[in-house]
């Protein structure tokens, strides 16, 4: 029994999870025409390292269906921002999934590239799903 406890923890060790390599974590949000992605702890970002992205898709009525391994724009703007709120972009930035996100996916990984001030913002995430009662965002 001390022995496979004993190479558990060194396998642990060795082989770190999946949720203890992603850099960023937060939440994500499907909307009508487009996705928001609230994530905290961006490596290199100033505090409080976190930032809304919006990643603006054009399907009304369509399903909320995103490809991995190809770059997607994304709009940047502060913590307190939603697509609820009007604020102005602070930064351009650009997601990989890691696989491709179907409709009614519970999770979404992959990395980010970040354009804010004069710096370079690159990192992983992991973003789970965040059902809302009342759409943020109307589409007509």
């Amino acid at each position: 029994m001390g022995i496979c406890l004993s190479a558990a923890a060194l396998l642990l060790a060795v082989f770190p999870t999946v949720s203890s390599t992603q850099g960023a974590t937060g939440t994500f949000e499907v909307y009508c025409d487009s996705f928001g992605f609230f994530l905290a702890n961006i490596d290199a970002a100033p505090a409080p390292k976190e930032f809304f992205l919006f990643l603006y898709r054009n399907f009304p009525g369509f399903v909320d269906y995103l490809p991995e391994g190809e770059w997607l724009d994304v709009s940047v703007y502060p913590k307190g921002c939603s697509a609820a709120k009007k604020c102005d972009s602070v930064a351009r930035g650009k997601l990989l999934l890691d696989a491709v996100h179907d409709p009614g996916a519970s999770r979404m990984s992959g990395a980010y590239d970040i354009d804010f001030k004069g710096q370079h913002l690159l990192g992983r995430f992991l973003a789970k799903r965040h059902e809302y009662k009342n759409p943020p965002r109307i589409c007509m």
